[in-house]
Protein backbone atom coordinates (compact mmCIF):
# COMPACT_ATOMS: atom_id res chain seq x y z
CA UNK A 1 0.00 0.00 0.00
CA UNK A 2 1.23 3.34 -1.16
CA UNK A 3 -0.27 6.60 0.73
CA UNK A 4 0.64 8.87 -2.74
CA UNK A 5 -2.15 11.12 -2.77
CA UNK A 6 -3.12 14.24 -0.89
CA UNK A 7 -6.56 14.53 -0.45
CA UNK A 8 -8.43 17.07 1.68
CA UNK A 9 -10.96 16.46 4.25
CA UNK A 10 -13.81 19.07 4.56
CA UNK A 11 -16.94 19.20 6.86
CA UNK A 12 -20.22 21.13 6.71
CA UNK A 13 -20.58 23.55 9.17
CA UNK A 14 -22.91 26.59 10.20
CA UNK A 15 -21.13 30.19 10.81
CA UNK A 16 -23.03 33.13 11.46
CA UNK A 17 -22.06 36.34 8.98
CA UNK A 18 -21.74 40.00 9.99
CA UNK A 19 -25.69 40.97 9.88
CA UNK A 20 -26.62 37.56 11.76
CA UNK A 21 -27.24 35.17 8.82
CA UNK A 22 -26.60 31.45 8.46
CA UNK A 23 -24.25 30.53 6.38
CA UNK A 24 -23.56 26.90 5.82
CA UNK A 25 -20.22 26.02 3.53
CA UNK A 26 -17.63 22.91 3.37
CA UNK A 27 -14.71 24.28 5.95
CA UNK A 28 -11.65 22.35 5.28
CA UNK A 29 -9.85 20.91 8.13
CA UNK A 30 -7.09 17.84 7.17
CA UNK A 31 -5.16 17.45 3.94
CA UNK A 32 -3.77 13.72 4.59
CA UNK A 33 -2.06 11.28 2.34
CA UNK A 34 -4.38 8.47 1.00
CA UNK A 35 -4.40 5.75 -1.54
CA UNK A 36 -7.36 5.88 -3.91
CA UNK A 37 -8.65 3.00 -5.59
CA UNK A 38 -11.93 3.08 -7.81
CA UNK A 39 -14.55 0.38 -6.53
CA UNK A 40 -17.08 0.87 -9.21
CA UNK A 41 -19.30 3.38 -11.50
CA UNK A 42 -22.39 3.59 -13.38
CA UNK A 43 -24.58 6.06 -15.48
CA UNK A 44 -28.09 6.64 -15.11
CA UNK A 45 -30.97 8.96 -16.04
CA UNK A 46 -32.21 11.35 -13.81
CA UNK A 47 -34.83 14.03 -15.06
CA UNK A 48 -33.95 13.73 -18.69
CA UNK A 49 -30.02 14.17 -17.91
CA UNK A 50 -27.40 11.32 -17.69
CA UNK A 51 -25.44 11.21 -14.77
CA UNK A 52 -22.62 9.27 -13.31
CA UNK A 53 -21.63 8.30 -9.92
CA UNK A 54 -18.55 6.69 -8.96
CA UNK A 55 -17.60 5.03 -6.06
CA UNK A 56 -14.14 5.21 -4.38
CA UNK A 57 -12.40 4.26 -1.76
CA UNK A 58 -9.65 6.07 0.00
CA UNK A 59 -7.41 4.34 2.43
CA UNK A 60 -5.88 7.17 5.31
CA UNK A 61 -4.26 6.83 8.53
CA UNK A 62 -6.92 6.45 11.42
CA UNK A 63 -8.09 9.32 13.04
CA UNK A 64 -10.65 10.17 15.70
CA UNK A 65 -12.64 12.74 13.28
CA UNK A 66 -13.11 10.68 10.43
CA UNK A 67 -16.91 9.90 10.20
CA UNK A 68 -19.80 9.74 7.45
CA UNK A 69 -20.61 13.44 6.37
CA UNK A 70 -17.32 14.28 5.36
CA UNK A 71 -16.26 15.05 1.84
CA UNK A 72 -13.11 14.19 0.37
CA UNK A 73 -11.73 16.65 -2.56
CA UNK A 74 -8.95 15.48 -4.67
CA UNK A 75 -5.88 17.22 -6.30
CA UNK A 76 -8.16 17.64 -9.55
CA UNK A 77 -10.99 19.24 -7.66
CA UNK A 78 -13.24 15.96 -8.00
CA UNK A 79 -14.95 15.31 -4.48
CA UNK A 80 -16.82 12.83 -3.14
CA UNK A 81 -18.87 12.35 0.33
CA UNK A 82 -17.97 9.84 2.76
CA UNK A 83 -21.02 7.12 2.92
CA UNK A 84 -19.16 5.51 6.09
CA UNK A 85 -15.34 4.96 7.20
CA UNK A 86 -14.31 0.98 7.80
CA UNK A 87 -11.32 0.51 10.20
CA UNK A 88 -8.60 -1.66 7.99
CA UNK A 89 -8.28 -5.36 10.45
CA UNK A 90 -5.57 -6.35 8.24
CA UNK A 91 -3.16 -2.94 8.26
CA UNK A 92 -4.26 -1.59 12.00
CA UNK A 93 -3.85 1.92 12.14
CA UNK A 94 -5.79 2.69 8.58
CA UNK A 95 -9.18 3.37 7.91
CA UNK A 96 -10.89 3.26 4.61
CA UNK A 97 -13.21 5.90 3.72
CA UNK A 98 -16.04 4.60 1.56
CA UNK A 99 -17.44 7.31 -0.60
CA UNK A 100 -19.46 8.08 -3.81
CA UNK A 101 -19.28 11.22 -5.98
CA UNK A 102 -20.50 13.95 -4.40
CA UNK A 103 -23.62 15.77 -4.83
CA UNK A 104 -23.69 19.11 -5.42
Amino acid sequence: MSLNERVRLSRYEESKGLTGQVKKAWVQFATPWAEAVAVSGRQYLQADAERSEVTMQFIVRSAPHLRAGLRVTRNDGQAYDVVVPLPDRPRRGYTTLMTTTAKT
